[in-house]
């Protein structure tokens, strides 16, 4: 709810180039598999002049989506992210960043995979050039907080925790 809303608003000020929503009950949308591959479809055609240097990637590596999780964020979204950036200087022309939405990261069928998609992510992040942050919304899972609070993870980290919110309470 929190994260569907505020993916509406940045993507009404043109800040959003994706979402990814987890989702325990979808069978499509309960494991890590389809995350990056989904995002650089989303992240291509919402940042146009991604396109060509994305849809590219498959094409030179076909196995590319079968690949771990932090080889498909790396290759199909921030690599190609960076060389428009660095070839145009083009991003959203203001001091925002560009946003990725990832909910519900708890509802990710298997730890190890949760703890790979932020291990990838914080892994990318600290390399890229490209204005561009994510937003994961979770439930502080032990596992997931050890991670959140690794050496890897934490310096790129700003979280904020909701204590004892309930879903049924207004945002």
């Amino acid at each position: 709810m929190i994260a569907q809303a505020l993916a509406e608003r940045w993507d009404a000020e043109k800040i959003l180039l994706a979402t990814f929503f987890f989702s325990q009950q979808d069978l499509s949308r309960n494991h890590a598999l389809p995350l990056f591959a989904t995002i650089a479809y989303q992240v291509a055609t919402n940042f146009l002049d991604s396109w060509n240097a994305i849809t590219r990637v498959p094409e030179r590596n076909p196995s590319v989506l079968k690949q771990r999780p932090e080889f498909q964020l790396t290759s199909l979204i921030i690599e190609p992210l960076q060389q428009v950036y660095q070839a145009t200087g083009r991003h959203s022309g203001s001091s925002d960043p560009y946003l990725i939405v990832i909910d519900g990261l708890d509802q990710c069928a298997h730890s190890d995979a949760q703890i790979g998609i932020l291990s990838s992510i914080s892994k990318a992040l600290k390399e890229c050039q490209f204005p561009l942050k994510f937003f994961i919304t979770s439930r502080p899972e032990p596992h997931i907080v050890a991670e959140l609070n690794s050496e890897t993870t934490k310096p790129i980290l700003n979280s904020l925790s909701l204590g004892e919110f309930r879903p049924g309470d207004d945002m």
